[in-house]
């Protein structure tokens, strides 16, 4: 029988993440337990092991001006506990508020499961709050995350309107992150010596063959079509190619999204070969917002820093009747679509706009029984338009009141607007 060792590697990885409106209602990952993370930064290949995590601080800073103030309950020294209580209770979850909701998934898991909730509010005499958001994960003093496993947060409208762009929220903390590996030792021969020899002496140990690391520096290209001006619009139809060469086969290496010295978008590859190429298209980074990226490749010890210009143009699209609208037959929803610089293709063509609902979990499903054509109007800096609606559409089955999305779609390019509470009269 073969004797085994293990071996155990750790990074510290911090939290740091601002809410902006764009983000909306979905669910933002704060913590990701992808192996190949630390694979990668340890360069252990293909060595067989497990990622284990544990996330041991998790707060959340929350400045809510956009709400009304809400004064704090009156409770008083001989009200029943049960009064105190009641009081509380309506005061945290009766009054204006928007829902931060923290949710885990599982390796295989189709959903993300929800774990807790905290009320983000305008709390009377207090500039902010701090909401400790490891409680409503555990009650241990660090939550573990599995292999593959992650944990993410939703800010969750509940009739009260969206977070405003001057509202200030934050996610912060840290985790823990440790790959552990099982190596068989190489085997062993005990010499006996018997008699009157002093000169014998055992075997040297031998050293385990460390694990391949790349050893030359990759290499990149960055191909993609500009306009005149060299921008690169998100419904454009034309591909984005990285091709990379010069890479040791099997090695995972990560590719990173960053503008103004901030990584946007990290993934991490592998290839079966010492060359690879991804091709997308631009509207893959409609989440992220009109931005100008570099790309930062990284194979084991090596860095490399392509400065081919990605300047990405995504269009913001916002609903004019305010975070909350009643719907009712002959009622119109206004929007504006607006983007800097302007495509004047976007301008004066017909888009077809659809809805989507959230599920409950911060996941908006596509409606496929409402579409309408409208032609966009331009008055020299914002689309404008508008829907008609019709209180039956919002009567039928899954409709109804609840968070929704408006969906413009031309051609092949869809994108969503910033979430609206509907109310149906």
């Amino acid at each position: 029988m073969g004797l085994f060792k293990s071996d155990t590697v750790g990074i510290s990885h911090d939290i740091s993440v601002v809410y902006s409106p764009s983000m909306g209602q979905s669910i933002i990952t704060l913590v990701d337990n992808n192996p190949n993370q630390i694979r990668a930064k340890f360069g252990l290949g293909n060595l067989p092991g497990v990622a284990n995590g544990l996330l041991d601080e998790l707060r959340c800073y929350a400045s809510i001006s956009s709400l009304s103030e809400i004064a704090f309950p009156d409770i008083k020294n001989e009200d029943p506990e049960a009064i105190k209580v009641t009081k509380a209770q309506s005061f945290e979850w009766k009054t204006a508020r928007f829902e931060l909701v923290v949710f885990k998934k599982a390796k295989n898991a189709a959903d993300w499961a929800e774990c807790g909730v905290s009320a983000l509010k305008n709390s009377g005499g207090f500039r902010y709050r701090i909401h400790r958001m490891l409680d409503l994960v555990t009650d241990n003093i660090g939550a573990r995350v599995g292999e593959w496993g992650k944990i993410g947060v939703s800010v969750r409208a509940v009739g009260y309107g969206v977070p405003a762009a001057f509202d200030r929220i934050t996610f912060t903390g840290n985790w823990q992150q440790e790959f552990t590996w099982v190596q068989e030792h190489p085997t062993y021969v005990q010499i006996n010596q018997y008699g009157s020899s002093s000169s014998a002496s055992p075997s040297p140990t031998p050293t385990p063959t460390p694990a391949p690391q790349p050893t030359s520096a990759p290499t990149l290209t960055v191909t993609r079509t500009v306009d005149s001006t060299g921008y690169i619009y998100a419904d454009a139809d034309t591909d984005i190619t990285f091709a990379a060469g010069n890479l040791l086969a099997n090695y995972p290496f990560t590719v990173r999204f960053v503008s103004g010295g901030t990584t946007v978008k990290s993934d991490t590859y592998t290839s079966t070969a010492d060359t690879w190429t991804r091709t997308f298209k631009p509207s893959e980074l409609n989440q992220y917002g009109s931005k100008n990226y570099t790309i930062d490749f990284i194979h084991g010890n090596y860095t490399l820093n392509n400065p081919t210009s990605l300047n990405i143009v995504i269009p913001v699209f916002s609903v004019v009747n305010g975070a909350t609208y009643n719907v009712g037959t002959g009622k119109q929803l206004a929007f504006n679509f607006s983007a800097t610089p302007y495509k004047a293709e976007w301008y004066n063509t017909v888009w077809t706009f659809s809805f989507a609902k959230d599920n409950g979990s911060g996941v908006f499903v596509d409606k496929t029984d409402f579409s309408q054509n409208v032609t966009l109007s331009f008055n020299g800096f914002v689309q404008g338009a508008a829907i008609s609606l019709n209180s039956a559409t919002f009567a039928n089955a899954g409709w109804g009141n609840g968070t929704y999305k408006v969906k413009a779609t031309k051609g092949a390019y869809s994108i969503y607007s910033v979430p609206f509470v509907a109310s149906v009269s």
